[in-house]
Formats: structure tokens, sequence, C-alpha cells
């Protein structure tokens, strides 16, 4: 498959995922930096049992898709509670920051499990060259989400007697 149609798809997926959730970016790029670092640290001892389990999985190579689902899972964990977000543009704003940094955490897995073809390859250029920018921008605005979102605790009335 052409690394522009998955690029695409998934894009539309994560982003239609976190606008119709209505979750908030500050969790959820949190679990997605949780999950590449999972990634990143069992994807090669994962691979094997999996491939061990009986799937087997020519093109894209099954390391590439351990390496996708480690990094997505927490995320897709975090759909099923966590903090919401009102107003139809803070939703669209807070589904396409989700959808872009889960991109630029799987460029790597991505390019080299699909096909770069020559109408992708600019798409695929400015990701690979990018996504260190992509990620630590997603982070900041994650992690200035959670302090933002961050509700005070309410401190109960004392009775007086």
């Amino acid at each position: 498959m052409s690394f522009l149609i998955v690029v695409g798809v998934l894009f539309a997926a994560l982003f239609l995922a976190a606008y119709v959730t209505k979750r908030r970016v500050g969790v959820l790029g949190l679990a997605l930096a949780a999950g590449f670092i999972v990634a990143s640290f069992w994807t090669s001892e994962l691979t094997p049992i999996v491939a061990k389990a009986g799937i087997e999985i020519i093109r894209p190579p099954l390391g590439s898709i351990v390496a996708t689902l480690l990094t997505l899972l927490p995320a897709f964990l975090i759909f099923f509670s966590g903090a919401r977000v009102k107003g139809m543009i803070p939703r669209l704003m807070h589904s396409g920051v989700f959808a872009i940094l889960a991109i630029a955490f799987l460029v790597e897995p991505l390019g080299s499990a699909l096909v770069v073809d020559g109408t992708a390859k600019p798409i695929y250029d400015f990701l690979e060259r990018y996504h260190m920018i992509l990620i630590t921008a997603g982070l900041a605005f994650s992690t200035l989400d959670l302090l933002i979102g961050a509700k005070k605790p309410h401190r109960e009335k004392e009775s007086k007697h």
C-alpha cells in the first residue's frame, strides 16, 4: 500500500476517534509518548513471540505492525475514560493535535513498512525531517492542556460545631 493512503486513513481514523469521544489531547498525547517508549523497548522482543503464535505477515513487516500497535494501545485505552473537551473548535483542535502527534510518533514504523512512492515522498520527507519538532510541540501542547485543564480539588466546608 502507498504510504500516503495509509497515513491519510490513519490520520482520519485517529482524528475521528478523538473527535467523537471528545477526549482532551493532554492525556492522549502523554499516552502516545508512553506507547512510543514501550514500543522502543519491546518491539524486538515481542515480534518473535507474535510470529511463533502463528501470525505470519510478510508485507508490511510484522515488527512495524507490533511497533504501531504498541505505540497506539495506551491512547486507545484512554478513549474509554478521561477528561473531555467541550465546544466544536476546541474538539477540532485537540483531535488535530492528537492525530498529528500520533503520525509523528509512527513515521519510523510506517516508513519502514510501506512503499514511499514519488507522490508520497515529499510528505514522508517532511514528516521524517520534522517529526522531532512535531513530537516536541505536541507533547508541550499536551502538557499545557493538562496544566490548564487540571481542576483544583474542591474543599468541603467545615462544619462549625
